[in-house]
């Protein structure tokens, strides 16, 4: 399962980085369910079972500052890509949970590298993490590679998450990485949510920034393609 990204664009030109897929090494099997957040907010949920995992993807965008959302329907330029992925035990034996993290630009993708919580495209001048990632030291199976690999043994009826922040354009200052370093998934969720069930009271939604591709959505469904 994947995530395509576009980077903010201001004044009809796009800046930072190009079109960027993350990929998060998730069941490449149709999932048993796929919708938007009360079927029409722009927080998307997906969710698989395979081998006796349920894994659940929830993506929502935010960005760093704490103030308005998004002026003027634009994505702003600190905006966050926000991915969750909660792995749960469903089988009455232990059993494996896998993910990964990876990024496809154009033909391939660059060599990445987890240097604490951030990961950074080696050898490719950029010093701006792509992303961070909040996962028990316990699962991480990978550190370097082009494909950051994450693994963990789960007693039955026990789960476990892991959380991705990709800033959609490089930051610049330690005041933005510390920024993104204490974005919490849940307040973040609340705040998305909150946001878009005001705009939706005030007046229609003519597209939102994360939507399912017709073929993949679970109607009903509305807006543009943004992830897959």
């Amino acid at each position: 399962m994947a995530v395509a990204a576009r980077p903010v664009s201001q004044t009809g030109t796009e800046r930072g980085r190009a079109l960027h897929r993350f990929s998060f090494g998730l069941p490449g099997t149709p999932p048993r369910r796929r919708e938007l957040e009360d079927h029409k907010l722009p927080i998307g949920r997906t969710e698989w079972e395979t081998n006796g995992i349920r894994y659940t993807q929830i993506v929502l965008l935010t960005r760093l500052d704490p103030g308005e959302l998004m002026s003027g329907g634009e994505l702003p330029e600190d905006a966050v890509l926000l991915v969750q992925v909660l792995g749960e035990n469903t089988a009455s034996e232990y059993t494996e949970a896998t993910a990964e993290f990876s990024v496809q630009s154009g033909g391939g993708g660059p060599e990445l590298e987890l240097r604490e919580s951030s990961v950074i495209a080696v050898g490719t001048g950029e010093v701006s993490p792509l992303a961070m990632i909040e996962v028990p030291a316990t699962g991480i199976a990978g550190t370097r590679g082009p494909a950051l690999q994450f693994r963990g043994a789960m007693p039955p009826g026990t789960s476990g998450s892991m959380t991705l922040k990709i800033p959609m354009n490089p930051l610049s200052g330690d005041a933005a990485l510390n920024r993104l370093r204490e974005l919490e998934f849940d307040e973040e969720f609340r705040r998305v949510k909150r946001f878009w069930t005001d705009q939706l009271k005030a007046a229609p939604l003519a597209g939102l920034p994360i939507a399912f591709a017709p073929e993949d959505a679970t109607p009903p469904s509305r807006g543009p393609p943004a992830t897959r």
